[in-house]
């Protein structure tokens, strides 16, 4: 199946998600939500989970923990500005994980990161201030671009041993950052913008970022079924979301 067709199952289970919380805050008038959860980690999980369909031979990592390493020397984790840093996905080539029953065994040859994936719904409430020199954004860019190689982290928050066992069997690998990583920001929608689309382009693209708004005139936040929708809409831009969304 090509890559568009993916791309569209991620976002109608994004509007699916939309819509049952939209029901919630209607179906007990006993019982009144105010602000909706963000549900920008579905949209992280989605994507991810849809492209490892057509890349079952790369591991996607999805809003874990990594250090940059430059010049062999890890960075100094008591320095604040060094901590670890937590890509919405991350993509390894070289990493392999098979599970035996009950536990989890890691296979590696010569790691790779070959992309890397920032992930939106909208770009309503983005700080464009955090994508200028000494903003929060930039000076993650730039110590992506200085390193490289990234180490993943071990994650204390698991609650099981089979947890345990992968998460730290990952936080022993390393992997490459070679400097033609391919970095990739996609926005579900290009709605509620609020005229800043072509100034996020702009700062983005000088981050070595290609910028595709998934789409134009919808927005998966809605209870309504946009289901054909995003598929019209999805369709238009099939060529470009299959070029972008391509890995080698």
């Amino acid at each position: 199946m090509l890559i568009h067709e993916k791309i569209k199952e991620a976002l109608i289970s994004l509007n699916s998600e939309f819509i049952e919380n939209h029901k919630l805050k209607l179906g007990n008038s006993s019982v009144r939500i105010g602000r909706s959860q963000a549900l920008s980690h579905i949209f992280e999980r989605e994507i991810a989970n849809k492209l490892s369909k057509v890349y079952p031979d790369y591991l996607f990592l999805v809003d874990y923990p990594i250090s940059l390493i430059n010049d062999g020397k890890e960075l100094d984790k008591q320095d604040k500005r060094n901590q670890p840093i937590y890509p919405d996905i991350l993509i390894v080539k070289g990493i392999k994980i098979k599970r035996n029953r009950q536990t989890y065994s890691v296979y590696k040859r010569k790691p790779k990161v070959i992309a890397l994936l920032d992930l939106k719904i909208d770009i309503g409430y983005v700080d464009l201030k955090e994508y200028s020199k000494n903003g929060r954004f930039a000076i993650r860019e730039n110590k992506i671009d200085r390193a490289k190689k990234c180490k993943f982290n071990y994650i204390v928050g698991a609650y099981s041993q089979e947890e345990k066992d992968i998460n730290q069997n990952i936080g022993d690998l390393y992997a490459d950052i070679p400097k033609d990583i391919k970095k990739i920001s996609l926005v579900a929608s290009k709605v509620n913008s609020h005229g800043k689309e072509f100034e996020y382009i702009n700062k983005m693209e000088n981050f070595g970022y290609k910028v595709i708004f998934l789409l134009d005139n919808y927005h998966p936040n809605t209870i309504e079924n946009i289901e054909q929708n995003i598929r019209d809409e999805i369709d238009k831009k099939k060529k470009d979301i299959n070029k972008v969304l391509k890995f080698e």
